[in-house]
């Protein structure tokens, strides 16, 4: 039976909510603000390395310093997205925006070679000021590209300037898909896996169709092209197809 699968790993990051500071008497704010030094509320650079394992990558925030690119890392910030008055308990709108611009820096980023991404293993993770910078004002998001697996953070390759290459895409690059207890991860296809994205196929739309549409046409087109060597079709959520992300990504079992 072909399944579908909907790049859904940014929902699943977005979708955790803060728990907010318990309330602090005026006074003892005053004592605290006359002492107290100033917050740094300065983002990491863009190309900026970091050594993060699969639960540290899962938070909202980082509060670990970056890494020489030239050692082992795990992300890659590619893009500090700016907003005015941020939503910090994320709710749908704010994590909405903050899909769309950490995606459409990652599309940037690889000089928009969408197909070639949709090919690939790289995901993006994001994450918002400590709370200490955005209780001093910080307004913006680290958006971070990352190879993950299932259970495990491989490094990056390539010193800071990790490759996309042409298809077919090396095996530490491409997007396979691991099965475990019935429900599909990412991962790169140098690892365990049951199926591996063969095809991308543009969408004829001019503007976002709506899940349904979308879904039935990614399963049409995606059997019309591999027929029954199809295992599973993926469609882009909106979030991803307003980033320029637009194709169909259709598996075979490898």
């Amino acid at each position: 039976m072909r399944r579908p699968l909907v790049l859904a790993i940014l929902t699943a990051l977005l979708g955790a909510t803060l728990a907010m500071a318990a309330p602090t008497s005026s006074s003892a704010l005053d004592t605290a603000s006359a002492t107290a030094p100033a917050v740094d509320t300065s983002p990491p650079a863009v190309g900026s390395c970091h050594n993060l394992t699969s639960k540290e990558a899962r938070r909202r925030a980082d509060g670990k310093p970056a890494v020489d690119c030239d050692s082992r890392h795990t992300t890659l910030t590619i893009k500090i997205a700016r907003f005015s008055n941020p939503d910090w308990s994320l709710g749908p709108k704010m994590n909405r925006k903050i899909s769309k611009k950490c995606m459409r820096g990652l599309v940037k980023y690889f000089d928009g070679r969408t197909k070639r991404i949709q090919l690939s293993g790289y995901m993006v993770y994001n994450f918002i000021p400590k709370w200490r910078q955005r209780n001093a004002g910080a307004n913006w998001v680290r958006c971070d590209i990352a190879l993950p697996r299932p259970r495990w953070m491989p490094p990056l390759p390539g010193n800071g300037n990790p490759p996309l290459g042409r298809p077919p895409l090396a095996d530490n690059i491409a997007r396979c898909l691991k099965s475990i207890k019935g429900t599909y991860y990412y991962t790169t296809c140098n690892a365990g896996h049951q199926v591996k994205a063969t095809r991308v196929i543009k969408t004829r739309y001019d503007r976002y169709p709506g899940r349904k549409n979308i879904e039935r046409d990614a399963e049409r087109r995606c059997g019309n092209r591999l027929g029954r060597k199809l295992a599973v079709y993926e469609f882009p959520p909106r979030t991803w197809w307003k980033a320029g992300l637009t194709h169909f990504v259709c598996y075979e079992r490898d």
